[in-house]
């Protein structure tokens, strides 16, 4: 499995809702966890997820973590380059540690 180094924030408080994108380009499925961590570094909730192959995931994580804040981390088995997490600005791969 890789791990994210980097992270994402989450907000889904008051007003707010984060909607989480995830791309899978490659011609095979990927499976992986989703981590949903506060801002003392607790866990608040997990959400696996399994990506088909050329198939896009889009989690609204008021799903599983309403009401709450934070950090977003992933695990998968895809290689590196093989899940995507689009952001208003560029596609950038889930590095791997």
């Amino acid at each position: 499995m890789s791990l994210q180094t980097d992270s994402d924030n989450f907000n889904n408080s008051g007003t707010q809702l984060t909607v989480l994108i995830l791309q899978n380009p490659a011609s095979y499925t990927i499976d992986g966890n989703i981590y949903f961590w506060d801002t003392a570094g607790s866990l608040l909730g997990t959400q696996s997820f399994s990506l088909a192959a050329k198939n896009t995931l889009v989690l609204n994580t008021a799903t599983v973590v309403p009401g709450s804040s934070g950090a977003i981390t992933l695990s998968n088995n895809g290689r590196y380059g093989d899940l995507w997490r689009p952001t208003p600005r560029e596609r950038r791969p889930v590095r791997r540690s």
